[in-house]
């Protein structure tokens, strides 16, 4: 498939699923043609068959773009997402995005602030104001009670 088939079927599945909404201010809703060039960049999806305008596209791409969006609305970062996902087929792709949570069943994100506190004495600082995923807190708070016992 060409470049703007990929990115109208990806921007398709991100509506179905609900993925559609900007992430974090960051993150744009939906899918570009910039927005996948930098992906690719990133190494974040596989390079499509061929070059320039007659590169092709294929059902890895399309799920990778959409997996990565979904993991990243759950509070993964680009790297990690990637990371994921490397060397999975178009199949795991789909399973991985059926485990993850769905952007509306998680956590609203805490507000902007500079402190939270994550345990007994334990404060993340956070120098720019910006919000943390719900996730990435709750990952911290695991990660402290588990070395406190």
């Amino acid at each position: 498939m060409s470049l703007e088939e990929l990115i109208s079927k990806a921007n398709n599945l991100l509506v179905e699923k609900g993925l559609d909404q900007p992430i974090d201010g960051r993150v744009s809703g939906m899918f570009s043609e910039r927005t996948v060039r930098f992906l690719r960049q990133a190494g974040a999806i596989s390079r499509p068959e061929g070059q320039g305008s007659a590169a092709r596209w294929n059902e890895t791409h399309l799920w990778q773009l959409v997996t990565i969006r979904s993991l990243q609305a759950s509070g993964s970062s680009l790297m990690e997402a990637r990371d994921r996902i490397n060397g999975l087929d178009a199949e795991a792709l789909q399973g991985l995005l059926s485990q993850s949570p769905s952007p509306t069943s998680s956590e609203p994100a805490p507000p902007p602030c500079r402190a939270w506190q994550l345990g007994n004495g334990f404060f993340l600082l956070n120098s720019e104001n910006q919000p943390l995923p719900a996730s990435t807190i709750h990952q911290i708070r695991r990660i402290l009670a588990s070395s406190q016992s």
